[in-house]
C-alpha cells in the first residue's frame, strides 16, 4: 500500500540530519535517534497532522505549518492535505 503522503527534504535538511546523527551517535542516542526518525517518518507519510501541533498557516500557499517532539528529536514542517505533501522545514536534537 503506498504512503498517503510523500514527505519531502531538502538537500539542506538531508545533511542536517547526517550531521544530528553524527551528533546523537557521540552522545550515545544513535539507538533514539534510529527510532525517532522512523516513527517520525511513519507518521509523516500516513497522519502527518496528527503529529505535533499546529503552529500557523500559510494561508496563501495552502499550508499548514505544525511543530512537534519525537524524543530526541524536535522538528517543524509543512502539510500540503492538496497534494499530500509533507515538507520537513527543520529538525534538531534535544
Amino acid at each position: 500500500m503506498p504512503d498517503a503522503y510523500e514527505v519531502r527534504s531538502s538537500g539542506r535538511i538531508n545533511a542536517r540530519i547526517r550531521d544530528l546523527y553524527h551528533e546523537a551517535a557521540r552522545r550515545g542516542l544513535a539507538s533514539a535517534f534510529d527510532s525517532a526518525l522512523r516513527r517520525i517518518h511513519e507518521r509523516l507519510s500516513s497522519d502527518p497532522k496528527s503529529l505535533g501541533e499546529q503552529t500557523f498557516t500559510y494561508h496563501s500557499l495552502g499550508l499548514l505549518n505544525f511543530a512537534a517532539v519525537v524524543t530526541p528529536l524536535s522538528l517543524e514542517f509543512c502539510v500540503d492535505d492538496l497534494r499530500k505533501i509533507v515538507y520537513l522545514r527543520r529538525i534538531d536534537l534535544l
